[in-house]
């Protein structure tokens, strides 16, 4: 793959057009004393220019995470905050977007894979290290910058905890030393990316798997089109980025604040949350005194919302399931899947979900052999066939776990903008049952919500020195 990546016309363009005065941030040095969650914008040594937010909950007393993102090709720092927002996206991190390390020559800029542009970003990480207490480094990258953040890594192995490269794959030459095996890779890549191909990222994954990396994690997004499969997407970083706080998390107060991460984020992850609390509990025998105590205080906190977080959705999804098998598609559906890709792992969740292992286990064993067709059809750019697998996913295995799931992403980006190929009439047959069910889905996903802030909320109430104030 050739080094200079380009990114659409339009993004390029964009990327031209001057700043309005009043969108300009303010402009002051990292420190401890700048304004919290605001835009605000300096300069490196090495002449860098650069925006970043420090969080609301930034204290040197226990220090955040230290984010770098990095814009694609022949764009600027504006990049990363136009696309996800001051102070929702990771929001106890400290957050920096850098020009890109090349300038074109055009008004936009570039991250080579050259050791003076690893030198710049490595510059630029120390100078945070240094104003502010950086507990651990993760470089998140979009497109050209993603190819960077695998390059970045092998040339600093020292400076970055982990990373998450969005839409991009590993540059030829790419070092690959020892320390960095065990270190998170998050990657993600729409399987419709028309810029960057997914096979990038596949590849990438593969050839680190083979070379003896341990926590290599792909995630393929299905519910993108050929016009939004390059897009950059928050929701589906986010998460990424926490499944790499759960393994950089070393000591017991950072695997605590991991711990209630994973609980009050978009997509929690309850059983994530436990497996911290009990690394937690288990490495804080050695602290002193006082410390042992409030790492034992907050792993209980964290125990008690995790139950908390499960009997919500417990209490909220039992009167509507079904009793018994056979089960038919209904209001609970939605509500069921979305709690348990959520509660995995707690002890009632696994009580509650036995009563439809048998019938979700059928649905997984029909779904096998159609996704095997629809990976072959999908290479072989039959669109037709893909779809009607797609669709035959989608309606009839709709209690597997993933497999509809990734089916109804498929779906819904083809109908946005069909393939040549498919046929007019398996396009109204999806959107008719596709209408059938959304009434059911709308009561399935609003009771699912409303539970998960009567959780979320009554955490905060009973915890609020480990999960914040109710209301943040």
């Amino acid at each position: 793959m050739n080094r200079r990546l380009f990114t659409a016309a339009l993004l390029a363009a964009l990327s031209r057009l001057p700043a309005r005065a009043e969108d300009e941030p303010r402009r002051a040095a990292p420190a401890d004393g700048v304004p919290r969650a605001e835009r605000l914008a300096w300069k490196s040594a090495e002449g860098v220019e650069y925006e970043y937010t420090v969080p609301k909950s930034y204290a040197r007393e226990r220090g955040a995470t230290l984010l770098v993102m990095l814009h694609g090709s022949n764009l600027d720092r504006r990049w990363s905050f136009a696309n996800f927002g001051v102070g929702k996206f990771r929001r106890d991190d400290v957050i920096v977007s850098p020009d890109g390390t090349t300038p074109n020559g055009n008004g936009g800029f570039n991250f080579m894979g050259e050791r003076p542009d690893a030198d710049k970003v490595a510059a630029l990480i120390r100078s945070f290290q240094k104003a502010l207490r950086i507990e651990r480094v993760y470089l998140f990258g979009h497109s050209q910058g993603a190819f960077f953040c695998f390059y970045f890594m092998g040339e600093f192995p020292a400076l970055v905890d982990a990373i998450c490269p969005h839409a991009g794959g590993l540059w030829t030459g790419c070092k690959l030393p020892k320390e960095t095996k065990e270190k998170p890779i998050a990657i993600l890549h729409a399987r419709a990316d028309a810029v960057v191909p997914l096979g990038n990222s596949e590849g990438a994954r593969d050839h680190l798997v083979k070379q003896g990396y341990r926590n290599v994690r792909l995630e393929i997004l299905e519910d993108a089109n050929e016009q939004s499969g390059h897009w950059p997407r928050p929701d589906k970083t986010e998460p990424l980025l926490a499944w790499c706080d759960s393994l950089t998390a070393t000591g017991p107060a950072s695997q605590l604040r991991s711990a209630a991460a994973q609980i009050a984020g978009d997509e929690p992850a309850i059983g994530r949350a436990l497996d911290l609390a009990k690394r937690a509990r288990a490495g804080a025998a050695k602290l002193k005194k006082d410390e042992k105590d409030q790492a034992e205080t907050d792993a209980r906190a964290v125990e008690e919302a995790a139950e908390t977080f499960v009997a919500a959705q417990l209490d909220a999804l039992a009167p509507a399931a079904p009793a018994k098998a056979p089960f038919a598609y209904g209001d609970w559906t939605l509500h069921f899947l979305t709690a348990q890709r959520w509660c995995e792992g707690a002890e009632k969740w696994k009580a509650f979900e036995k009563g439809f292992a048998a019938e979700q286990a059928k649905h997984e064993k029909s779904a096998q052999p159609l996704q095997a067709a629809l990976d072959k059809a999908e290479k072989a750019g039959a669109a037709a066939d893909a779809f009607k697998l797609a669709f035959r996913i989608w309606r009839d295995a709709w209690l597997s776990r993933d497999a509809a799931r990734a089916a109804s992403g498929k779906l819904r980006a083809w109908v946005e903008a069909p393939p040549k190929g498919i046929a007019a009439a398996d396009v109204q047959a999806y959107r008719d049952e596709a209408a059938r069910r959304e009434a059911a889905d709308e009561i399935g996903r609003k009771r699912c919500e409303e539970a998960r802030g009567a959780a979320l909320k009554a955490i905060r109430e009973k915890h609020p020195g480990v999960f914040g104030k109710a209301g943040e």
